[in-house]
């Protein structure tokens, strides 16, 4: 319990620390509109990789468990592994039912194209680029007991991308609303648990949380600052 407890002192001593070293500038003193600059971070661009089939046993839509064309013995106990062409996860049939024209680059995107029903509800929206493709590589990496070098590259550009995104809203908090529609209960939680990974990916962690906290603030939604808490 003590070596937890210190663990746990430690990273509320870093996160401190790396809070007062951050730089944010208000542009209009009268206004909400502000920004924290990321130049201090290790700039990694993030893209869109589709999950191998290997990492996911279960459809994370619905845990619906997949069968593997070796072990079904009929059509009906497949469950077989579609790619969502957003945010890049491995989900079932039924949790992919739609094809959506997509104003992205690339031969496969001149026809509609397969997304999991949970990214199409922000494509009918009009969101195309929601955090929710960064959410994918986060929340599937934190269940692999070891991480390659390119996993923890991924992971922080999935971090860095989010903090830039969530930078934007704090710059303009009109667009909160379309930005962000992840709940905190998942946003929060896939955040914080970074806290705890190597120094490199906990910097990242920390400066996407405290830009989330500040949008929050800024908008008047308590509720991602109570989801920090146990």
């Amino acid at each position: 319990n003590n070596n937890n407890n210190n663990s746990s002192n430690n990273i509320n001593i870093n996160t401190n620390s790396q809070l007062s070293s951050m730089s944010y500038s208000q542009s209009n003193p009268s206004s909400s509109s502000m920004s924290l600059s990321l130049s201090f971070l290790r700039q990694v661009e993030f893209v869109v990789e589709k999950v191998p089939d290997e990492l996911r046993p279960n459809c994370p839509s619905c845990d619906a468990v997949f069968a593997s064309f070796k072990l079904a013995n009929n059509l009906a106990q497949r469950r077989r592994r579609h790619h969502c062409r957003l945010c890049g996860d491995v989900v079932c049939h039924d949790c992919s039912l739609h094809k959506v024209l997509l104003p992205l680059e690339g031969e496969q995107y001149i026809k509609p194209v397969r997304v999991c029903n949970t990214c199409h509800v922000d494509v009918e929206r009009g969101e195309y680029f929601s955090m929710r493709r960064y959410i994918t590589p986060l929340t599937l990496y934190k269940q692999t007991p070891s991480q390659t070098k390119q996993h923890e590259t991924t992971i922080c550009a999935a971090l860095l991308a989010m903090a830039q995104d969530l930078n934007a809203c704090l710059q303009d908090s009109t667009s909160f609303a379309e930005k962000v529609t992840l709940p905190a209960s998942l946003l929060v939680p896939t955040i914080t648990h970074y806290l705890q990974a190597t120094v490199e990916i906990r910097d990242y962690a920390i400066t996407t949380l405290s830009i989330l906290l500040a949008v929050g603030s800024v908008v008047d939604r308590n509720d991602y600052a109570q989801a920090t808490t146990p």
